[in-house]
């Protein structure tokens, strides 16, 4: 049976008996309305991490993978998995790994630096993406104009057929300077895309 709210008290016995069903309410018992909590999950109750295999990164890199995390106070693990993630960056597709005659993956590595706060995970990137990746973007960046403007007349020459290729730089000058061409445009073949600014080479990593 549908116990009678408030609204059906007030409608039924007025404010005489609200104010009955208020005085006959039952004592608040704070045991029984919030039982104690369980303080277990404070505890982190977490297996340990498995040691960083560092010797299969070489003589050379394993140096610097705990120079830097010493340097940094953190585990070597927040060094190694920044540096997985900008190498796959760096390396693109120049070179895929091969598991068989059909089967060939990119070198692109999503990694993740888990770890609570205050563990290193930040410190542990720093090295790279501080100071070696932004150095790195640069470089490839120097001969980005000269790329992009032959990319430029390349896709001109292909815009406006019956063009010379002599004529393709203007083309492109009057293409920026009134955005018409007097050809119909035409999507540009395969080859011809704009090449894009080198950034964002720190790779697939992240801190959680």
């Amino acid at each position: 049976m549908k116990t009678d709210d408030l609204n059906d008290t007030l409608r039924d016995s007025g404010d005489e008996g609200v104010r009955n069903r208020f005085d006959q309410r039952r004592p608040y018992d704070r045991a029984e309305a919030w039982p104690e909590p369980d303080m277990a999950v404070l505890r982190l109750q977490r297996r340990d991490a498995p040691n960083l295999p560092i010797e299969i990164f070489g003589e050379r890199w394993s140096g610097l993978i705990r120079n830097n995390a010493e340097a940094s106070a953190c585990p070597m693990d927040y060094v190694a998995a920044p540096l997985l993630a900008a190498a796959s960056a760096v390396i693109g597709h120049a070179r895929w790994p091969r598991a068989g005659e059909t089967w060939a993956e990119p070198p692109h590595l999503w990694c993740a630096s888990v770890g609570d706060s205050g563990d290193g995970k930040s410190p542990g990137a720093d090295m790279l993406y501080r100071h070696v990746m932004p150095e790195m973007e640069r470089r490839l960046a120097i001969d980005f104009p000269d790329q992009l403007r032959e990319a430029q007349a390349a896709t001109a020459s292909t815009t406006c057929p019956g063009r010379a290729d002599r004529a393709a730089p203007r083309a492109v000058r009057r293409h920026d300077r009134t955005g018409r061409c007097s050809a119909r445009p035409r999507r540009p073949e395969r080859g011809h895309d704009d090449p894009r600014r080198a950034r964002g080479l720190v790779g697939w990593h992240d801190g959680l």
